[in-house]
């Protein structure tokens, strides 16, 4: 037989968590193995982001690129 703090504990910690479903909806908590794992699935399901192809540099940025090299601008450090 628990302990009557134990048996408190754990109602306090389920009254805690219903209130917190309550307010922020049911998968916004977490607080079991199977909401963690039933998190981790539904995030894995979600489409990843593909980074943009990058631009090619116009000849003035090219150039502007070279005399950078050589000579850095005001203001800027290495």
């Amino acid at each position: 037989m628990k302990r009557y703090t134990e048996l408190t504990e754990d109602e306090a910690f389920k009254n805690v968590v219903a209130s917190l479903k309550a307010k922020h909806g049911d998968n916004a908590v977490l607080s079991s193995k199977k909401d963690f794992e039933d998190h981790r699935k539904r995030e894995a399901a979600k489409p990843k982001l593909k980074p943009k192809p990058q631009k090619p540099l116009t000849p003035a940025q090219k150039a502007q690129r070279e005399v950078d090299i050589r000579k850095p601008r005001r203001g800027e450090s290495d």
